[in-house]
């Protein structure tokens, strides 16, 4: 099972990168700016998505009636969707230019669409590894190749939004295809209509704190490219961009050592003694940012020449941004460690303040820092910020008593 998932992990992620520098090369700094920027600003809406599938990952895990708590799920979902996809619309039309708009509205009308993800989640827990590798390695490889022809064909910035649009639902599609010709989820279905507005209010409620927790980081790690956009030109964001792609390579990493470490992390919070428990916390701290570490180290040397292999020339003053923002990889990972630990000890609460506090102290340097010393600035403010997060982590960990 963990071989399938590994294999689809570097598939998507090695598809998924070179997927970034292709179409990155050919839109150049001042479209790849604009790109930039209407994902991020759609993803950064449905932020606090990313902390429903993560509850729901641990219930599914649970449950005994998986197939009525997945229609269950993708109820509350839909209704989660349609409510910020009106939002996004709304801030959207006011706040920003006519064509930006248009794009904005490409990615985020068919998002409903992503409910569907919760049957990913479904073919995790029902250990169905080769289903769910076969089918992230497949979508991945026909949506590089259709990257690939829109680039030949020289084609507009409209096309490749809708295939950002397709990126974001089609896994989810697929699976839902595949389940739904089957008795047994038709008989769900039919047990568990879909939730009302109201329900998922109410479900929203019951877990506002991880929710919250959660999208505070999804909003930190999304908050530079946000405030950059909203100070600096097209351009500068797109060089901005490219060098944090390069950078964010090793999040791959973290995300697997999280995961492989995750029993760990469990008995260490939950069942062994107290010294026994913060000892073994305390080494996986040191292992991931001795990780971390290593690999800011050789980005850093190496920033020059990534950049002009995997972009060209036209993206060379994205070798200086790249060369600081390496130095957050450290703090990076140990802060995808340290929200496994606090989520294992139920501690969201912690988690929503520090992440909340980090990306306000993020907002407050990069409009400091980035007249005084452009990108580089935005890139040492995001620095401070990640680096803030995990000290104040680390400090709670070595405090706590029991």
């Amino acid at each position: 099972m963990v071989s399938w998932y590994t294999l689809a992990q570097i598939v998507v992620q090695g598809v998924g990168f070179l997927s970034a520098v292709i179409v990155s090369r050919y839109l150049g700094p001042v479209n790849l700016g604009i790109y930039s920027f209407a994902l991020t600003y759609t993803t950064s809406f449905m932020a606090i998505i990313a902390g429903i599938d993560f509850y729901c990952t641990w219930q599914l895990a649970k449950s005994t009636e998986k197939e009525r708590d997945v229609w269950m799920f993708v109820g509350h979902k839909i209704n989660l969707y349609s409510i910020l996809t009106i939002l996004a619309l709304v801030v959207g039309y006011i706040a920003l230019p006519k064509t930006i708009f248009i794009f904005i509205a490409i990615l985020v009308l068919p998002l409903f669409l992503q409910s569907l993800s919760i049957f990913t989640l479904y073919a995790a827990a029902t250990e169905r590894a080769r289903l769910l590798a076969l089918t992230q390695i497949s979508s991945s490889v026909f949506l590089f190749i259709i990257k690939f022809i829109l680039v030949q064909n020289e084609a507009s910035l409209y096309p490749f939004f809708a295939v950002a649009a397709a990126d974001l639902i089609i896994n989810g599609l697929i699976l839902f295809v595949y389940f739904i010709k089957k008795p047994l989820w038709k008989e769900a279905l039919s047990r568990q209509p879909m939730p009302r507005c109201k329900e998922t209010f109410t479900f929203v409620w019951k877990i506002k704190t991880s929710l919250a927790a959660l999208a505070s980081w999804q909003l930190l790690l999304r908050g530079d490219q946000l405030f950059l956009a909203a100070i600096t030109s097209a351009s500068t964001l797109g060089l901005y961009s490219a060098s944090t792609k390069i950078a964010e390579i090793p999040n791959f990493l973290a995300g697997v050592l999280s995961t492989a470490l995750i029993q760990k992390i469990t008995y260490a919070t939950t069942t062994a003694s107290y010294r026994e428990g913060k000892k073994s916390l305390l080494k996986m701290v040191f292992l991931f940012f001795g990780i971390g570490l290593l690999i800011a180290i050789t980005i850093i040397i190496l920033a020059p020449f990534l950049v002009s292999f995997i972009y060209g020339d036209a993206f060379s003053e994205s070798a200086s941004i790249l060369k600081v923002y390496a130095l957050s990889i450290p703090a990076l990972f140990l802060n995808y460690l340290f929200l496994g630990i606090f989520a294992s000890k139920q501690n969201h609460s912690l988690q929503m303040k520090v992440f909340t506090a980090a990306l306000i102290l993020n907002a407050a340097l990069i409009i400091f820092l980035t007249p005084l010393f452009g990108a580089e600035g935005t890139a040492l403010g995001t620095v401070i910020s990640y680096s803030f997060a995990a000290l104040i982590f680390y400090i709670t960990l070595l405090k706590e008593k029991n």
